[in-house]
């Protein structure tokens, strides 16, 4: 299961105070923090939660599915909850979850949760015998795109009479690719061996128990090498976006005898860290990965790449990396607010790329400024700031408070129960 980023509290407003010392204060209806992704495998059991910290027995619940109402669900409802346990879903379980709870004080809801089919489409692997020449470079494919979430891909030397006996495809001529393909830079005589297998193997929330094999080899032969052995390009990286904090391998793999090395450059700089730095060429594959260990946006730029080996003539390659960043919280509204006097201050910040939008919504419902409730909300680079101030406080601004914050890369969902008056928990 994929959970998003924990909501931080952070409410501040004048003539207010905090509830949230005592006991009686946490006894209030707020509903517990919601997963952006819920995962399930299908015809197999799973939970779906939505439930207040603190159940009182009076609080009832609604699910929507894709914004409309859910109706004839393939699930059990737990009591004094709206969680749900889907007991044999199907691949039409999957859609956008919101829950609703429905209180004393008002209407509590969830983030919309994705709840998505964790799959691997493939059929059982046939060995494929092939042949390959001394010196040159090779590949063996595997192909593993037909999934979701995307597998963790390895590569294992398995043992055709016992597979018992592996070993992980390690040697510093073989790297794979992000989907999976083997490139050996040049081949030798060693590589082949008629009792074992090379196997593509895809680690995937789809089958937690066991690695599911997508491609199977047995390099037969090895013929001699007649003619020169060239830098070749095997495989590099195309243009990408990726996201603040990834892990990121940008793929410069060229084939040659002697085996080729690669130095790196962004923007003209030289970026060939050394090996515990941020930024550097990935050690385990001799350099053929630059490692971003953790992704920033002034990472964003051009990245050359320049394969050697000194004899062969020189190979280069270049591509842009891109960086965006899901909103990122600073200040989260959750919790409780018992006010008196005449005014109250939610703040909800964020920061992102491009910068986020805020909304908000009341008792559930969207609402937007007014002379009673006046939202304030500005944008300054990558930061988005909001304020929503209650002026002249009444009964009737009891509810629930939800802050929205979204990009084309993610969002963040914050809610906070305002009591009037410093109302006690109702029983």
């Amino acid at each position: 299961m994929m959970i998003s980023l924990k909501a931080v509290l952070g409410i501040c407003f004048f003539g207010s105070i905090f509830g949230s010392s005592s006991a009686e204060d946490q006894a209030y209806p707020i509903l517990k923090p919601a997963p952006e992704e819920v995962l399930f495998r299908v015809s197999e059991p799973f939970l779906l939660e939505c439930v207040t910290e603190y159940p009182d027995g009076h609080t009832t619940f609604e699910w929507h599915k894709n914004g409309q109402p859910l109706k004839d669900v393939n699930a059990v409802q737990r009591p004094n909850e709206g969680s749900l346990v889907f007991l044999k879903p199907t691949p039409e379980t999957a859609g956008r979850y919101q829950c609703f709870a429905s209180t004393a004080y008002g209407t509590a809801s969830t983030r919309v949760i994705n709840v998505n089919q964790a799959y691997i489409k493939n059929e059982a692997p046939v060995i494929q015998y092939v042949k390959a020449v001394e010196g040159k470079p090779f590949k063996l494919n595997c192909d593993a795109s037909n999934s979701y979430p995307k597998p963790e891909i390895s590569w294992r030397l398995i043992s055709i009479f016992d597979p018992l006996i592996s070993t992980e495809v390690s040697d510093v001529r073989m790297t794979f690719a992000p989907e999976g393909t083997l490139y050996i830079t040049s081949v030798e005589k060693e590589d082949a061996n008629k009792n074992f297998k090379y196997v593509c193997l895809a680690r995937t929330p789809a089958s937690p128990n066991k690695d599911v094999p997508i491609a199977e080899y047995v390099i037969q032969e090895v013929t001699p090498n007649k003619g020169e052995s060239e830098i070749v390009e095997l495989y590099t990286s195309k243009d990408m976006t990726v996201k603040v904090g990834d892990r990121v391998f940008i793929h410069c793999i060229f084939g040659g005898n002697p085996l080729p090395m690669q130095d790196y450059y962004k923007d003209g700089k030289d970026s060939n860290g050394l090996p515990k730095s941020r930024v550097t060429p990935y050690n385990r594959s001799k350099g053929k990965r630059l490692l971003i260990r953790d992704t920033w946006l002034t990472d964003a730029g051009t990245y050359l790449c320049v394969s050697h080996n000194n004899v062969s003539a020189s190979k280069e390659h270049s591509m842009k990396l891109n960086v965006v960043a899901a909103p990122h919280p600073e200040v989260i509204p959750s919790g409780e607010v018992k006010a008196t006097g005449e005014k109250v201050t939610i703040p909800c910040n964020a920061t992102g790329f491009p910068a986020p939008k805020i909304s908000w919504t009341f008792n559930s419902k969207p609402i937007s400024s007014s002379e009673h409730i006046k939202i304030v909300t500005s944008t300054a680079g990558n930061s988005t700031t909001s304020e929503l101030s209650i002026v002249g406080l009444k009964q009737s601004d009891t509810g629930y408070y939800g802050c929205k914050v979204e990009n084309e890369h993610g969002g963040l969902y914050g809610e906070v129960l305002y009591v009037f008056g410093g109302q006690s928990p109702k029983k």
